[in-house]
């Protein structure tokens, strides 16, 4: 975070060898040893979960994203894009609620 700014930037670049991905496998009933076969036109989403609060109003919510690839290159997905989580700084209950979760960096991806 920037010192001016109050919010986070999260970027996804590149998904590579989804075919490889165990979520996708299990979704497809793909056989451990074998790859999924994605069919050509179909499109992904990747949804993110931020543990972190949306607003005071909300603490114990999470911030959710959602992400869709710009282009497609052989096997890999660009995303090339950036979404921003806003925070809050200062000596404020809420501040000091965000900073003490920023401290697990955790974000889920699915």
């Amino acid at each position: 975070i920037g010192p001016a700014e109050q919010r986070i930037e999260i970027t996804i670049l590149e998904v590579v060898d989804l075919r490889k991905n165990k979520n996708l496998m299990q979704l497809l009933n793909v056989p451990k040893n074998e790859e999924a076969v994605i069919p050509e036109g179909s499109s992904i989403r990747i949804h993110v979960t931020v543990q972190l609060p949306p607003s005071e109003k909300a603490p114990d919510d999470n911030v959710e994203l959602e992400y869709k690839p710009q282009s497609r290159v052989d096997e890999s997905y660009l995303f090339e894009y950036c979404q921003y989580v806003s925070t809050e700084r200062g000596p404020s209950r809420f501040a000091k609620l965000v900073a003490r979760r920023m401290n697990r960096k955790r974000i889920l991806f699915q």
